[in-house]
């Protein structure tokens, strides 16, 4: 009977695989790769739009219970993956940068074709990130969320053991932008090979010719930017399938799934033991360097104070003669005034005293000479009683009774001039 949900393409025909295509109809001894049971061909000539295929022969009584586990995809892949190792080489397609979207200049040919060769090749293996931001392989990514890590088809290693190019060998399931994001995340080169559902000559020559391989991610090609190619070194390629371009350009998922997975690492980073351990690492050592520089200030102050001790003691006599030399310059500034504000009152005492006496001198000029000046009339009136006496003494004959009339007036001139002399000593003239 036939099983529609069992049918597959390949069989088993004694010991050698057979594809549909290069069978004959009928029950012919073919068995299933998966679960070793009877096969019957089932060819479609006449239409070719109907499909060929091998089905189960299972008895009714079977039908219900039956189940086979051949998954032809997986079976194709582990084929591809088979070839590849076998011959240790791959051909990978030109690197090739594009313009921006929208733009009329031609894309670019940054390396030619070639074959990639390595001595390690394996298939299946996972890689993820550290928390220490490295790429490591194997076990331990078991332990990893699923969304940590990624597990290509095939790995080539370089001679230091190192990946260096991922292969994704894809037959229905096409890369989606989540997968893309952690292949450029990674950062290794990969490439895609699109194969159909074909034998295994067929498949071994698609993969030789390479026409069904494209770039996925290319470091050169992410890293280079367009403008920044110089003349000399843009070589135009006016004739590409536009597939290669769409690989490359990066979808706007693809960005954000890049991001989520450049968020995860950090988070699993800062989750570390070995963020931790550097974390306490760094806290140790800006405490240390705390204590290294409040030691520091405190040496340098006392540093600071013992130098101004040693300063002040050098120069403290100094300052000692300094001080004593100015507190008797202030002495003697006080000294100076209290004599100087001590002679000036003196000063003005004697000026109002003699003010007082020249008043007194003047009253009496004006009491005895009768004039506000008498220095001026003195001359005239010396002059005039110098001649009263001249006159006197030559009349000749002076008498008695006269001479005494005339004492009286001249002792009184005599007195007089006593008094003008004592004012002129008094004056200072």
């Amino acid at each position: 009977m036939e099983i529609e949900k069992f049918d597959t393409q390949f069989a088993s025909l004694n010991g050698k695989d057979i594809y549909i295509q290069n069978a004959e109809s009928g029950r012919r001894g073919y068995t299933c790769i998966g679960c070793q049971r009877p096969l019957e061909a089932v060819r479609r000539r006449k239409n070719p739009n109907h499909k060929s295929y091998f089905r189960h022969i299972v008895d009714s009584k079977e039908k219900d219970n039956f189940k086979c586990d051949f998954n032809v995809r997986r079976y194709l892949e582990r084929l591809v993956e088979k070839i590849i190792i076998k011959q240790g080489s791959i051909l990978v397609p030109p690197v090739i940068k594009y313009p921006d979207s929208g733009s009329y200049e031609p894309p670019l040919l940054l390396q030619e074709a070639k074959n990639i060769t390595s001595k390690i090749i394996k298939a299946q293996q996972t890689f993820f990130i550290d928390e220490n931001g490295k790429i490591q392989s194997g076990a331990k990514a078991g332990a990893q969320k699923k969304n940590y890590y990624i597990r290509p088809d095939l790995t080539f290693y370089d001679d230091n053991g190192d990946p260096k190019l991922f292969i994704e060998i894809v037959f229905t399931h096409p890369i989606d932008d989540e997968k893309k994001s952690k292949l450029i995340h990674i950062g290794i080169d990969t490439i895609r090979i699109d194969l159909p559902v074909v034998d295994r000559e067929k498949l071994k020559e698609l993969i030789e010719l390479g026409e069904n391989t494209n770039w996925v991610f290319n470091n050169e090609e992410f890293y280079t930017d367009y403008l920044s190619i110089t003349n000399t070194g843009r070589k135009e390629l006016h004739s590409l399938a536009e597939k290669q371009r769409e690989f490359q350009q990066e979808s706007f998922n693809c960005r954000a799934g890049r991001i989520r997975e450049l968020i995860r690492t950090i988070e699993q980073f800062l989750e570390s033991d070995t963020f931790k351990e550097i974390e306490n690492q760094l806290r140790s050592e800006v405490e240390r360097v705390g204590r290294l520089a409040e030691s520091a200030k405190s040496g340098l102050a006392e540093m600071e104070e013992e130098e101004k001790r040693g300063l002040y003691s050098e120069f403290e006599q100094e300052e000692k003669k300094l001080e004593e030399s100015e507190s008797r310059e202030q002495a003697a500034s006080a000294e100076l005034k209290c004599r100087y504000y001590d002679l000036e009152d003196r000063y003005s005492r004697k000026a109002e005293e003699l003010g007082e006496e020249e008043s007194a001198i003047r009253r009496r000029e004006r009491d005895v000479f009768g004039a506000e000046n008498p220095f001026e009339s003195l001359p005239r009136r010396t002059a005039g009683l110098e001649n009263d006496i001249q006159r006197l003494k030559n009349q000749g004959k002076v008498q008695e009774g006269q001479t005494i009339q005339i004492g009286p007036e001249e002792r009184g001139i005599d007195e007089q001039l006593e008094e003008f002399n004592r004012i002129e000593t008094r004056l200072g003239l």
